[in-house]
This record gives C-alpha cells, structure tokens and sequence, in this order.
C-alpha cells in the first residue's frame, strides 16, 4: 500500500497584511511633496532675509545721501556766501567813507540783507551742537559788525573823520576778522561732518556688498544640497524597485529583501513590493512542490491499476486530495492577483505625488522669478542714488565756476586799487608843488591812498578766501567721485546676486526634469505590473485546469472504480498537466 504526503505552506492572508501596510504608512513622517516643499522653504526664507537686510540698509546709505545733499553742502556754500557778503559789506561802508556816494551804502544794505539770510539759513539746517553755536557767534558778530558801521556812518555824516577812520582800524578791523575766523571754524566743522557721514555711507555700502555676495553664495550653496539630496532620496529606491521588478518578471525570485530608509510614499511603496515577491516566492515553491507530488501520484496510479478496489478507492481519496490541493492553489493565486492590484494602486499614489512634486517645483519657480524682481528692484535703487551723487558733483563743479567768476572780480578790483593808489601818489605829488595851496589836496590824497591800499588789502583777503574755496570745492568733486564709484561697486555686487539668482532658476529647472524623469520610472513600474499579472493569470488558468481535470479523475474513479484503463487514463492526463504545471513554474528561480 502506498502512503502519500503533502507539505502544505502557511502564508499570512493579503487582507491582514494590507492592514499592517496601512498602519505602516500612517507613521510616515514627510512625505515627498513635503521634502520638497522644506527644502525650497528654507532656500526662498533666506534669499527673502537677504533682500530684507538689503533693502533695510539701501534705505539707510538713501538717507545718508540725502543728507549730505540736503543739508552738510548746503551749509558749507553758505557759510562761504556768507563771508564773500561780509566782504561786501566792509567794501560798502569803506567806499561810502572814502567817497561818500550813497551807492555805496545801497551796496552796504544789500549785503547785510542777505547775510541775515544767510545766518538764518544756518540756522535751521545746522542741527549739530557745535555748528549751532558757531553759528550764534557769527549772529553776534554780524551784529556788532552792523552797529559799527552804522556809528561809522553817523560819524561820516558829522564830518568826525578822524573818529570814523579810528573805529576802521580798531573795532570794525577786529569784528571782521573775528567773524572770519568763525566762519572759518563752521566750515571746517562741517567739512568734518561731511568726511564723517562719508566714510559712514561707504562703510554701509561695503556692508550690503558682503551681506548680498555671502548670502547668494550660501543660498545657492543650500540650493544643490537640498536637490541632491531630494532626488537622490527619490531616485536610489525607484531603481531598486524598477531592477527588483524587472528581475520578478523575468521569473528570478531569488533577489533579497530591499531595505530602504524612507518613510514616505516610496518606503511603502518599497514595502508592499517586499510583500508581492514574498508571497510569490513562497507560492511558486508551493507550486512546484504540489505538481512533484501530482506528477507521482499519477505515477503511482497507473502502478496501481490492476490493484484491487481498496487501491481504487485510494486513488479516489487521492484525487479528492489534489483537487482540494489545487482548489486550495488558486485561491492563493487570486489572493497574488488582489496583491498585485495593491501595488497597481500604490503605483497609481506614487504617480499622483510625484504630480504633486512637479507643481510644488513650478511654485518654486515662479517664487524664484518673484525675487528676481527684488533683486532688480535693488538695482534701480543704486541707480537713483548714482544719478543724486552725480547731481551733487555738478552742484559742486558750478561753485566752482562761480569762486573763478570771483575770483577775476576780485582782480579787477585790485587792479582798480592799484590805479587810485597811484593817482592818489600823483596828486601828493601834484599837492607838494603846489605848495601851501596844496596841503589840503595832498592830506586828502593820502586818505585816498590809504584806502586804496585797505580796498587791495581786502581784494587780497578776498582773493585767499576765493582760492582756499576752489580748493575745498576740488577736494568735495574728489570725494562725491569716490563715493560714485563706491556706489558703482555696489551696483555690480548686486547685478552678480540678480546672476546667482538665475543660477537657481537654472538648479530648480534640473530638479524639474528629474522628477520627470522619476514620472517616467513610475510610469516603466506600472507596465512592469501588468506583465506580471498577466503571468498570475496563466498560472491561475494553470490551475483551474488542473482543478477540473482532478474532479473528472475523482468523478470517473467514484463511477467506475472497477474500470482500471480509465483510472490509467486520468492519472496520464493529470500528469501531463502537472508537467506543463511544472514547466510553467521552472521559469521562476526561488
């Protein structure tokens, strides 16, 4: 009597095994659209401090300009105006007493109008403690200038000449030179404010350079990290699927279990493929072993044909056996089918987050055009201050042009001085032939004289005041070139970040391709599947085959156990379908 054995494999149900998949993937923590979503967060939230600082500092050298435009040159043209009209001044009352022609006063008065002018200008726009109180000084002394002139004035009325010509040497002299050296004073206390706001306005400048070059770079920097390490999260695991998958179907099941460190769509995705070679590895070895034990019952059978009905009645309940066996295969097969549709549908989510993938990088994109136009923005304001300094650099070429005016009005009047002085040594001459007929021509001749020389003395003060101007003016040209071309450095810097903002215009791009290039990959997995499906089911036709033919065996065997040729007939037949059973499952390697 013959004894048969059957090892029958226990594999887990799909239906509990998807549910251990879906609480698996509920303890994902980022999904892919969310890496991508973090990365470009952290590239746009630094380009967006970058433009922050840039903007706060370009405000601020903005207002250093202004003020230096607005207010400290300004001041230092009218302090310069102010001693010219203090020259002017004295050149009035002196030529009123020297000739006593009234429009010489009018001259006087006009003067002094707009020194008051001039001081009340001050006024308002020094706001530094120092200037201020400069500033109160000259007032006094204009003041005490004033009141001078005006005794001279009453003196030259009460023909007191002696009197008007004393308080011209004495007081008059010293209020003047007193309110020149405290122009003098204001002046170079502005000039050290501007030097000082200068320096400050360059050093801002050269800030935003380092701030914008260093954060560019860094951005950028962070930029090709975050993709490489997104697409390499992305890629590296859908090859090892893509191989995994291609192997499956060419029938190799040998591969081991893939080990990823994902925690996102792609680790489940990679964990349900784990599953389906698993349970095919362990179906295809359930059905290889099944069709042996088919193929030598069958043997076995037709041995045995001419036992007795004891054997025939075996060969029944052998039969029954297969059958159940074979019915108990191709639920496993409809179970692999419904695994396979799974996967299908996990293909399917992996496809619609790479999508998500793809719109999450086209919203970084327009983010990245967004501040491109910041930067832009940036660049249009270096050149609104460039054109201000340039504006203040002709300011100051036209004063200039204005102290050489001066200057040659100056020199006229010198040579003016010269020819009364020597007319005024003429009729001495004259005078000292004339005997003592002339010695009140020549007493009034040496007045003339004297004041000649008082007016070239003051021509020759006025002649300095006008070159120490042109002067400072040509250090001022100097230093508002300089800060044009600072300016100009600081322009560049910012055209090079509006550049590396293009560079990751041209890094988001590549990240762009790749996740087509991923769709692609997804798309290859989707028919890679159904290959693999259509396989189950020429297996599981296989098996339903086997399945009726193993009832037609039991049928014939319960109607005609007596009938050995027809038992002899199906065992041939169900062995013949259990090697093609076999050949089928020789194409897998397990």
């Amino acid at each position: 009597m013959v004894t048969y054995k059957y090892n029958i494999l226990y594999t887990p149900t799909i239906r509990h095994e998807r549910k251990r998949v879906m609480k698996k993937g509920k303890k994902m923590k980022m999904t892919v659209a969310k890496k991508l979503l973090f990365g470009f967060f952290i590239v746009f939230l630094l380009f967006g401090i970058v433009a922050g600082l840039s903007n706060y500092e370009l405000e601020h050298v903005n207002k250093q300009y202004e003020e230096i435009i607005d207010n400290r040159v300004p001041v230092a043209l009218t302090v310069k105006d102010l001693k010219i009209d203090l020259y002017n001044q004295a050149n009035g009352i002196n030529g009123y007493l020297l000739t006593g022609d009234s429009s010489y006063l009018e001259d006087f008065e006009s003067a002094r109008k707009r020194l008051i002018h001039y001081i009340d200008v001050l006024k308002k726009s020094a706001y530094h403690q120092e200037s201020q109180q400069l500033v109160e000084e000259i007032d006094a002394l204009h003041t005490q200038f004033y009141e001078i002139a005006e005794e001279q004035i009453t003196l030259k009325i009460q023909q007191n000449e002696a009197a008007y010509m004393e308080l011209a040497e004495t007081s008059a002299k010293e209020a003047g030179e007193e309110f020149i050296t405290t122009a003098d004073s204001l002046v170079k206390v502005e000039e050290n404010l501007l030097s000082e706001q200068t320096e400050e306005t360059a050093a801002a400048v050269s800030t935003i350079q380092m701030i914008v070059l260093l954060s560019s770079i860094g951005a950028i920097i962070l930029g090709i990290i975050v993709a490489y390490f997104i697409g390499a999260s992305i890629s590296k695991p859908i090859k090892l699927a893509a191989k995994t998958i291609d192997l499956v179907a060419k029938g190799d099941l040998s591969q081991g279990k893939l080990k990823v460190k994902n925690r996102d769509e792609i680790g489940s995705f990679i964990t349900s493929l784990n599953k389906m070679v698993h349970e095919l590895r362990l179906l295809v070895g359930q059905v290889r072993d099944t069709s042996s034990q088919v193929a030598a019952s069958g043997e076995e059978m037709a041995a045995s044909s001419e036992q007795s009905t004891l054997a025939s009645e075996q060969v029944a309940h052998i039969s029954q056996s297969n059958v159940a066996e074979t019915e108990l295969q191709l639920n496993q097969f409809q179970e692999i089918s419904l695994s396979v549709d799974e996967m299908s549908s996990g293909i399917k989510e992996i496809s619609q987050s790479s999508e998500k993938m793809l719109t999450a990088t086209e919203k970084a994109t327009e983010l990245t055009d967004k501040g491109t136009d910041a930067v832009k923005n940036v660049v249009q304001q270096m050149k609104d201050i460039n054109t201000s300094v340039g504006n203040a650099t002709q300011y100051i070429t036209a004063l200039k042009t204005r102290s050489e005016e001066i200057s040659n009005f100056v020199g006229m009047i010198t040579s003016i001085a010269d020819q009364t002085n020597l007319l005024a040594l003429n009729a001495a001459i004259e005078a000292a032939r004339a005997g003592e007929h002339g010695k009140g021509f020549a007493v009034v001749a040496d007045e003339v004289r004297k004041l000649a020389e008082e007016s070239k003395k003051s021509a020759d003060q006025i002649q300095q005041m006008v070159d120490l101007i042109q002067g400072e003016t040509e250090q001022a040209v100097i230093a508002m070139e300089e800060g044009n071309a600072q300016v100009h450095e600081g322009l560049t810097d910012t055209e090079n970040a509006n550049a590396a903002f293009l560079e990751i215009f041209t890094s988001i791009g590549d990240v762009i391709e790749r996740v087509a290039e991923v769709n692609i990959s997804i798309e290859t997995l989707s028919v890679i599947s159904d290959k693999i499906n259509e396989q189950i089911i020429t297996i599981k036709n296989i098996s339903e085959r086997n399945v009726s033919s193993a009832q037609e065996t039991s049928a014939a065997t319960e109607e005609q156990l007596a009938t050995m040729e027809e038992v002899a007939t199906s065992a041939e037949s169900l062995a013949k379908l259990s090697e093609d059973l076999q050949t089928v499952v020789s194409r897998f390697k397990i």
